[in-house]
């Protein structure tokens, strides 16, 4: 396993924090996911102030040990573990940097992340400008949204406040980011959204909607497509197959409780 440092990580950081490492990482061979990728699309959406607030206290990289050790030479008071083969994570490394005596900024570098294809996330990114001159290369909109419901779905840990405030973060992200695709391409605007739709068919999403109320389809309705034929017939397909899938889920949670109120017979 990847060490940690027995002083305590921050519950979030401040955008000028995330940016002081962030300038000075190689996105030519990283890529920002996680938490402060939520953050910088919430701010570069303007979805509010202060979101920052439960947003994350680390931050996540995919990226090799080698992109670690080129940014741990970088920092002053920073330490590097690199993961082991034998390591039983997703972790390719872990830079820990100082913030005080009682804190430290921790970078993790990881080969994968849940619930998604590794190589498509990486094939697929976009780019933040922060600054005049610096970008920033970040997993797209839709794959970090289904990270974030993949999480919630699957992870207990992933389920409290913080977890959930990403998950609702990150479709309001997606709703924009397609939002923006729409208004450039109708071409490219439905092909996304179809994109979107197959995702809204999995087991995560509808999960984080029935049990979380976290409904990822109902922004396809938001996204004011002008298109007469896909008004007419393809999104009233889409919703009644959507709503099908989400009864087939409520129809399972009740079967389960019945079972689980079910007398037991005596021995």
């Amino acid at each position: 396993m990847v060490k940690r440092t027995r002083r305590s990580v921050p519950e979030t950081l401040t955008l000028e924090q995330v940016i002081y490492i962030l300038e000075k990482v190689d996105f030519e061979e990283a890529v920002l996911v996680g938490g402060q990728a939520v953050l910088l699309y919430a701010q570069t959406y303007k979805l509010g102030n202060n979101i920052e607030l439960g947003v994350s206290g680390d931050i996540d990289l995919i990226a090799k040990a080698t992109v670690a050790s080129k940014l741990a030479a970088l920092i002053k008071n920073s330490q590097l573990t690199i993961a082991t083969l034998d390591s039983n994570t997703f972790n390719t490394a872990v830079l820990a940097v100082d913030l005080n005596d009682q804190l430290f900024l921790q970078v993790d570098f990881l080969s994968a992340i849940a619930g998604l294809d590794t190589h498509k996330v990486e094939s697929r990114t976009e780019k933040i400008r922060i600054g005049d001159d610096f970008k920033c290369r970040v997993i797209n909109p839709l794959d970090l949204l289904t990270s974030k419901l993949h999480n919630l779905a699957n992870i207990p840990s992933k389920r409290d406040e913080q977890g959930r405030n990403q998950a609702k973060l990150s479709i309001d992200i997606a709703h924009h980011y397609l939002k923006s695709i729409v208004a450039h391409s109708e071409v490219l605007g439905l092909k996304a959204v179809e994109a979107h739709f197959s995702n809204c068919c999995t087991e995560a999403y509808v999960v984080a909607d029935v049990e979380y109320g976290l409904d990822a389809f109902a922004l396809i309705e938001k996204l004011g497509i002008v298109h007469e034929s896909f008004n007419s017939e393809r999104f009233p397909q889409m919703h009644a197959f959507y709503l099908k899938q989400k009864s087939k889920r409520i129809a399972l949670l009740k079967r389960r409780e019945a079972l689980a109120n079910r007398p037991q017979k005596p021995a």
